[in-house]
């Protein structure tokens, strides 16, 4: 099941913006939603390459956010030929924030409003197909960065607190 539709690419973008399609290679509007749903399979072919290490995928319900990133991939493969910089700057802030979310940095919301459990994690009372056996209850320690990326003014520590 695709993670968008013509329908939501015309709402999301206007039917101008359709007809400006259209017109760019001399299709007519018809034609038009072929094309939009061939673009959308390569669209979310790029949205599960991204999620399939993460997630189970197609993931279903689609997440808002997967329409949304679907229809603004969608739009660059479409603008084959004149690439506008909103067409670019919308295209990579979704594969970006698609990336964040591969890699666990950010969340990937529901249509419930709810988080969407990644594969291979534990969900209270399940287990987790990473572990074999039982996990270790015992106390455990968080590694918390206190410098890099995370914080730029890393210069602000000793170098004895870098390393507790």
């Amino acid at each position: 099941m695709p993670y968008s539709t013509p329908e939501d690419f015309e709402e999301q973008y206007t039917e101008t913006e359709s007809a400006e399609l259209a017109s760019l290679d001399d299709f007519e509007l018809s034609a038009l939603r072929d094309r939009l749903k061939k673009g959308i399979d390569k669209a979310d072919g790029e949205i599960n390459t991204i999620l399939g290490n993460r997630f189970v995928t197609p993931i279903s319900p689609t997440p808002p956010f997967l329409v949304w990133a679907s229809v603004a991939i969608t739009r660059k493969i479409l603008h084959s030929y004149e690439k506008s910089e909103a067409v670019i700057r919308d295209y990579e802030d979704v594969i970006e924030r698609l990336e964040r979310i591969g890699s666990g940095k950010d969340a990937l919301i529901g249509s419930d409003g709810k988080v969407i459990v990644p594969k291979n994690t534990e969900v209270a009372g399940e287990t987790n197909s990473r572990f074999s056996g039982t996990m270790h209850t015992g106390r455990m320690r968080a590694y918390v960065p206190r410098f890099g990326a995370l914080n730029p003014n890393r210069d602000n520590y000793s170098e004895r607190e870098r390393f507790l």
